[in-house]
């Protein structure tokens, strides 16, 4: 066994012996983990097109229709969008690619599949590299997707339809600062001009990561002890940010006419504060079964399921006994920065879409709108960093590993209840 010194903000080592797991340990965890978050997701597959999915599937027709190019329907969407005060020509391409390419529902639905499995494991890694300690992303991942449940058909469901633009949002936004947050090489401007590129597609898909960017910023500050490193990967995630951000507001403010509820900011206390409540609460594990709220999906489950979801909960709860062996002894200053972070990417998304006339009339308890999503990255960080600080005064081994196990089974089981419900 090795060794892993850590040293808190006196300066004394804390020495927390750590098992170095062996490679089928490793492997055997990664398997049982594995296999939870792609059955959270996997239901997906059963889920027909809805929302706005169901208006744009037909778009291969409608371009041979009006004989549109794909670049043409690109321009046109983008400038129609920007007279409305918004920018974001990488979701009109995304839309054009996904549904010009991927022509049948099964594939589709693949796609979305796929793509929020590289999700978890860019997630997975983004904590991973913020402690450095893959055992905290083990708690990490758990936590994440015990925060996705199947919101279809009742509530607007980012992860099983919407052209899977905020995952994919997502993914370039985590893809993009573990990019930057390499150490240093004879490769860094590479990595630096890679990195940005990979944010500025971001910050041009969907206006949330614009104001995502400080917290994504301040991760550097967990992720790198080079000073000189951590400026300049800032500042290639802040210049296109800005340059986005300013051309936005200048949209905005060159709006003709009355805007849409959609876009219309009402800053009224109550509806404000009830809506980004709604959206806070919504990110938290299960909480579209535990919030008492006016509309539910039914969920079907059969007793073979059940008994399925109890092993795998047992399998889990093995996995995460372990891993809370092998968890670091974190100094209180990373912890603090780490909650911080956390707490920004749970709380901007919900407060932005709180001041939205549209979503305050529209958003329910136990519901909420797409960019939630958002706000899961910030409960996955915010679950990982207290498991950490739990680890630091060795308190609550026994009582949080049971939840977390039973919560991801939960999800699984919930999850295919609603799709064959």
């Amino acid at each position: 066994m090795r060794e892993a010194v850590d040293r808190d903000e006196a300066g004394t080592a804390l020495a927390a012996v750590r098992p170095r797991p062996r490679l089928a340990l490793v492997a055997w965890r990664s398997v049982v983990i594995g296999v939870a978050a792609l059955l959270a997701v996997a239901p997906i597959i059963g889920t027909p097109y809805f929302g706005d999915d169901a208006l744009n599937a037909p778009l291969p027709k409608v371009l041979a229709k009006l004989h549109l190019s794909s670049w043409h329907y690109i321009g046109q969407g983008t400038v129609t969008w920007m007279r409305w005060g918004r920018f974001f020509p990488g979701a009109m391409a995304d839309e054009v690619v996904v549904f010009t390419t991927l022509t049948s529902r099964v594939v589709y639905k693949s796609y979305l599949l796929v793509l929020l499995c590289c999700l978890i494991l860019a997630a997975s890694r983004w904590v991973a590299v913020a402690f450095g300690s893959k055992a905290v992303a083990i708690f990490g991942v758990v936590a994440l997707v015990s925060s996705w449940q199947l919101r279809y058909p009742v509530a607007y469901d980012g992860l099983a339809g919407f052209l899977g633009l905020v995952p994919w949002t997502m993914l370039l936004m985590v893809g993009s600062v573990l990019v930057l947050g390499r150490r240093p090489s004879s490769r860094a401007p590479a990595a630096l001009i890679a990195g940005g590129a990979i944010w500025a597609l971001a910050a041009v898909t969907y206006e949330y990561s614009l104001i995502l960017a400080p917290a994504f910023v301040a991760w550097f500050w967990l992720a790198s002890g080079d000073l000189h490193w951590r400026r300049r990967a800032a500042v290639a995630i802040a210049f296109p940010t800005c340059a986005v951000g300013a051309f936005d507001l200048w949209l905005r403010h060159h709006v003709v006419g009355i805007p849409s509820p959609e876009y219309a900011i009402s800053l009224h206390a109550g509806p404000f504060l009830s809506t980004t409540a709604k959206e806070l609460v919504s990110a938290l594990p299960l909480s579209e079964y535990w919030v008492p709220g006016p509309a539910r999906p039914a969920v079907h489950v059969a007793w073979l399921a059940i008994l399925g979801a109890v092993v795998l909960a047992v399998l889990v709860l093995i996995v995460l006994r372990r891993a809370w062996m092998e968890l670091p002894i974190v100094e209180s200053r990373r912890l603090w920065l780490a909650a911080a972070i956390g707490g920004w990417i749970w709380l901007a998304p919900a407060v932005l879409t709180g001041a939205t006339l549209r979503w305050q009339q529209d958003v329910v308890w136990g519901q909420s709108y797409i960019p939630m999503l958002f706000e899961t990255l910030g409960t996955m960080l915010l679950i990982a960093t207290g498991m950490c600080a739990l680890r630091r005064r060795n308190w609550g081994r026994r009582g949080p590993l049971g939840v977390m196990s039973a919560a991801v089974a939960l999800t699984v089981l919930l999850n295919f209840g609603v799709v064959v419900g």
